[in-house]
């Protein structure tokens, strides 16, 4: 399991990317610059990746509680099957 703050990413140039419109990875998930989102959010928010499929929310919960106090969770599913998408965001309480 990997886990890793949101932090905001800086371009040193253009890329190499020639598409014409959004990524469909970042579509419905805009960046912390883009929507103008204070960066001391970064320190508590944190994005959780390669969890179990088969891994209810209270289980997430419970598993990264143990660490702080949750402002917030949402472990993220498939709109259409329910079944987790093996990631999952938590927001700790500064």
């Amino acid at each position: 399991m990997i886990i890793s703050t949101m932090e905001p990413q800086v371009s040193n140039g253009p890329t190499s990317n020639t598409s014409n419109g959004p990524s469909s990875n970042n579509r419905n998930c805009p960046s912390p610059m883009q929507t103008g989102a204070a960066t001391d959010d970064s320190k508590t928010n944190l994005i959780v990746n390669y969890l179990p499929q088969n891994m209810t929310q209270e289980e997430f919960r419970s598993l990264f509680g143990s660490i702080g106090e949750i402002e917030s969770c949402k472990l993220v599913r498939d709109k259409i099957t329910g079944q987790s998408l093996g990631y999952g965001f938590v927001n700790y309480i500064d």
